[in-house]
């Protein structure tokens, strides 16, 4: 269970680094409807699964956590640079974890030379 200065630290956190949705979509070059059948595979290079496996029980006891800087691919195979990933846990109507949302803190598409 968080503490609630814990949760008042997330809640301003996100506060002040939510962006639009419509961004998440461009940096994914996806639709709002083909992101739910995108997998951590699809998007997550292998240091960045493994960042994730190695927090993934501090996502599901504490709600959330922050993700060091890797590479991710958009859905056109595009790769994507982050400095830090945000991932929280989203609970259903029971109170039951449902899924895990991504926050992607200053991403930017990294140019190929060709």
């Amino acid at each position: 269970m968080q503490s609630s200065r814990e949760s008042q630290d997330w809640l301003n956190f996100i506060s002040n680094y939510k962006k639009p949705k419509g961004q998440g979509l461009d940096m994914l070059e996806m639709t709002l409807a083909a992101l739910q059948d995108i997998t951590l595979e699809k998007i997550l290079d292998d240091h960045g699964r493994k960042n994730l496996w190695s927090e993934f029980p501090q996502i599901m006891r504490r709600g959330f956590t922050c993700i060091q800087s890797s590479i991710c691919l958009s859905s056109m195979g595009r790769p994507i640079s982050y400095e830090r990933a945000v991932a929280w846990k989203v609970l259903n109507e029971d109170d039951y974890a449902h899924c895990i949302c991504f926050m992607f803190v200053n991403w930017s598409f990294v140019w190929l030379k060709g």
